[in-house]
């Protein structure tokens, strides 16, 4: 047996990726799984291309008309298969055992990771194999460019290593229950078919990196127009103002070729993916990232909120684009709803960072051993037990920032608000979101992850049974909105409401409806009292907890010594 090292590019002599390969390409299903395949893409080519030349139309249209139901086809297989695959594999791995006994292995955790990311779909890939013939068909008889063809693979296969890491990523943070396969692979489904369905809608809103992390971008940019040059009239005109959007994407005022920009959001996505797993194969107990990760990941996020929206608030063009996209909304409505989807992102992006890296209880009292080993008078400030004070603050500034930058554009030349919303609205909402932020992280260190979500189901999903039931049964709808400002979701809605009440806003003629418009900032501050008053009652506890531990620690350090 050689002890040579096996360097991670060779992927064909990683001993992971030929243990999935030969689990997965047994002869018997990948003959089944491959008639399959070349029986489906034949009758979608078939179809579609002998019913165009039916109709007198070219072969070279034909061809063309073919391309976007293969590669539907073989994103179903390299996306969802593939992914759903790659889940439900990791999970399985780590239920039975197999990745403690690779932890063991002398191999780095990144040959480790490629092993798993491109054995575990490796059927997949071969039934994509089998849809080439039928892609290259389409492309020497419509006459399609090869080089943009082979520019667009190269984004799609992009996407679908970041679909895959994900799918690593949710089978690796999975429980280590019987159904952590299922559950794995519902995830990473559902975050794929998430991206097809919100993202497009967000992007009407101007948020448009979020729509990178799709084909899309790419497909419009480049294919389309190679499959549309047939087209006249009013399609042609459509398509073209489609392809103007997609071309030169206009980061903060700087156009940037959609590939560029496409890499470079799922560049961001795949590193972090990569953080997590190296983290979590190196120790499982780990958090997903480091402190100093989150931090910066954090401020690639709101950098990229501001960059996104900076051309429409800024630039005339882009402006007046949008404004044909979202129809009959006045540029007030509109405003508001930008300002909403931005808290509502930066929220759940405060969220998720606090809740992974803030410490367990025993991740807490590791830390103080650790540190009394190392003779350290605490715990030091990046490890993973020290506390998320600091880290949950700075997602708070810098939303705080990026805010106030935002708004000050708004309204700098009427586009949106013809005069700056009044300063107790905007401060306002920066202490609904600053007091919401700090609750979440003092909650989430108090009571632990399981303790945590109970906590937030008590105070956001009673809160609006109880809400629902009060309007609907004893028609009283002003008691039910200040019950619901215990809510996020409707409490910034009435945040947000303060900014101005739009003359688009078609309010409905209910006489309960109006009531509510001048308890808006009441509603408003009270959320900002209620978090505020949870969070600080929360520190006190926190930090009484805390100081109770580290006594129960030092009588334990005593007893050690003295025995």
């Amino acid at each position: 047996m050689t002890n040579e090292r096996i360097p991670m590019w060779n992927i064909f002599r990683n001993p992971i990726f030929i243990k999935c390969a030969r689990a997965r390409l047994r002869w018997k299903q990948l003959i089944a799984w491959s008639i399959i395949m070349l029986t489906t893409t034949s009758f979608v080519f078939l179809a579609v291309f002998l019913n165009v030349v039916e109709r007198g139309k070219s072969t070279e249209l034909a061809a063309k008309g073919a391309f976007v139901p293969i590669l539907v086809l073989q994103s179903i297989v390299m996306m969802f298969l593939g992914t759903s695959r790659v889940a439900a594999g990791m999970a399985q791995e780590k239920h039975s055992g197999t990745l403690n006994f690779q932890r063991l292995t002398p191999m780095s955790p990144i040959s480790k990771i490629f092993g798993y990311l491109f054995g575990l779909p490796i059927r997949e890939y071969v039934l994509f194999a089998l849809t080439l013939p039928f892609m290259a068909v389409i492309v020497v008889y419509g006459k399609i460019s090869l080089l943009k063809v082979l520019h667009f693979y190269g984004v799609f296969f992009s996407t679908v290593m970041l679909y895959h890491m994900f799918g690593m990523v949710s089978g690796m943070i999975t429980p280590k229950v019987r159904w952590s396969s299922r559950l794995s692979n519902f995830a990473a489904v559902f975050f794929v078919v998430s991206l097809y369905i919100f993202m497009p809608m967000l992007n009407r809103f101007g948020f448009t990196f979020l729509g990178f992390v799709t084909i899309f971008p790419t497909f419009y940019g480049i294919v389309m127009e190679e499959l549309t040059q047939h087209r006249t009239g009013i399609a042609r005109q459509k398509m073209i103002e489609e392809l103007q959007r997609w071309q030169d994407v206009q980061f903060f005022s700087q156009p940037i070729h959609p590939t560029t920009y496409t890499l470079l959001i799922q560049g961001l996505l795949l590193l972090t993916c990569f953080v997590i797993m190296v983290r979590k194969w190196r120790q499982q107990h780990n958090h997903a990232f480091s402190k100093t990760y989150s931090l910066g990941l954090f401020a690639a996020f709101q950098l990229l909120l501001m960059g996104s929206l900076w051309p429409f608030l800024t630039q005339v063009r882009v402006f007046n684009r949008f404004l044909k996209q979202i129809g009959r909304l006045s540029p007030e409505t509109y405003g508001m709803s930008m300002f909403y989807i931005f808290f509502f992102l930066s929220g759940v992006m405060a969220f998720l960072l606090v809740h992974v890296v803030t410490p367990e209880w025993f991740t807490y009292i590791k830390g103080l051993r650790r540190a009394k080993k190392l003779g350290h008078s605490r715990i030091l400030p990046r490890s993973d037990a020290s506390s998320n004070l600091f880290y949950g603050l700075s997602f708070i500034v810098m939303t705080w920032v990026s805010f106030w930058v935002l708004m000050k554009l708004s309204a700098s030349d009427g586009k949106i608000f013809l005069d700056m919303p009044p300063l107790s609205a905007r401060v306002g909402l920066c202490c609904m979101f600053g007091t919401l932020i700090f609750a979440i992280m003092v909650l989430r260190e108090l009571f632990g992850s399981k303790g945590f979500f109970f906590s937030l189901f008590v105070l956001w999903v009673v809160p609006f049974f109880v809400a629902v039931i009060v309007t609907s049964a004893w028609k009283q709808s002003i008691l039910g909105s200040y019950i619901l400002t215990l809510t996020p979701v409707t409490s910034f809605f009435f945040g947000v409401m303060n900014l101005k009440v739009p003359s688009g806003l078609l309010l409905p003629s209910k006489n309960n409806i109006r009531e509510l418009l001048p308890h808006l900032p009441y509603l408003m501050w009270t959320s900002v009292a209620v978090y505020g008053a949870i969070g600080v009652a929360g520190m006190v506890m926190l930090f009484g907890k805390k100081a109770r531990v580290k006594q129960q620690e030092e009588k334990r350090a005593e007893r050690r010594k003295g025995a």
